[in-house]
């Protein structure tokens, strides 16, 4: 799938510019009749439901982030890396200042609490011995934190 889907997904637009461009990108395998598509690109997960919808149910859509957070989990675990016992803490950094970045972690469903995730507060400094925190640096942007449980 061509790079034109990249900067749509970040910009959020789910409903306008993606459903006009989609079909027409996904035109030449649905013409090749493929059985399987797979997702090669991180952002492209985020539309799934839209490229399985525009596929049809013939095909099956393939994304690997699965079998790499498996993977991730068994190199963890052979390490002793692996954290146990805790809610766990998710970050999600925008190092390019993106104004849809809320829009997308709204959509993906991303939640604190009974709201959506919400501008990280300031936290302590990367000596201070707490682990999983976002700790804003200069140029790295803006960042949200969310704790499960």
């Amino acid at each position: 799938m061509p790079a034109k889907l990249v900067p749509l997904i970040e910009r959020a637009e789910w409903n306008g510019g993606l459903s006009a461009v989609l079909p027409r990108i996904l035109e030449p395998f649905k013409d090749a009749e493929v059985d399987a598509l797979v997702l090669g690109c991180s952002h492209y997960p985020i539309i799934r439901p839209q490229i399985e919808q525009e596929m049809g149910v013939g095909v099956q859509v393939v994304d690997s982030g699965a079998a790499i957070a498996r993977q991730v989990r068994r190199v963890l675990e052979r390490e002793s890396l692996l954290a146990t016992g805790a809610s766990p803490t998710y970050e999600f950094r925008d190092t390019a200042g993106s104004p849809t970045f809320r829009e997308i972690i709204a959509y993906l469903d991303i939640r604190v609490g009974g709201g959506v995730a919400m501008p990280s507060p300031p936290t302590p400094s990367p000596n201070s011995g707490e682990r999983g925190l976002f700790v804003p640096s200069p140029g790295i942007g803006r960042g949200w934190r969310v704790s499960a449980g």
